[in-house]
């Protein structure tokens, strides 16, 4: 088992945590939770969810050695955290760009 696969492995593992955790977070704060959005706003974030694990899969066929498998995976994982709390904290950034 190389690096390359490690890091593939665990970068799944963190967008598996992160999209579980988003579960959590829209019930802790379903108050907040603005439920009209245009549809540009859907396309990129279903854009990011599907591009995210693509990347990440590339890098098992694509030897781009391991510190390029690191920043692509990490880049991948940081794409998802984005989504996730743009989709769930939206009101949140709304509320404060207004005071």
């Amino acid at each position: 088992m190389t690096y390359n696969l490690v890091v593939v492995i665990v970068a799944f593992g963190l967008m598996a945590l992160d999209l579980i955790s988003m579960i959590f977070r829209l019930r802790a704060g379903k108050d907040n939770v603005k439920p009209e959005h245009d549809r540009q706003f859907w396309t990129k974030e279903i854009a990011i969810f599907v591009c995210a694990p693509v990347l990440v899969v590339l890098c098992i066929f694509i030897q781009l050695g391991l510190i390029g498998t690191i920043a692509i995976c990490g880049c991948a994982v940081l794409a998802v955290e984005v989504a996730v709390q743009e989709l769930v904290g939206k009101k949140k950034s709304d509320e404060n760009s207004q005071k």
